[in-house]
């Protein structure tokens, strides 16, 4: 199993947040919004992120 650094963990937060922001054309800027990336596992985000590429929405998020 792969050890994720809290580095490696908080790029990968601040990537996400940069895609959705490309994506959906606004930076999500709410607290909540963060909170639930950091409540996902690197392996969550990294599926969320492909999922809002692939959707061009982030309604998904509540399922990871």
């Amino acid at each position: 199993m792969r050890i994720v650094t809290k580095d490696q963990y908080e790029a990968r937060v601040e990537a996400v947040l940069e895609v959705v922001a490309e994506v959906t054309g606004n930076a999500p800027t709410s607290p909540s919004f963060k909170d639930k990336l950091y409540a996902m596992s690197f392996q969550e985000l990294g599926a969320f992120v492909l999922n809002v590429v692939e959707t061009r929405s982030v309604n998904g998020i509540d399922r990871y």
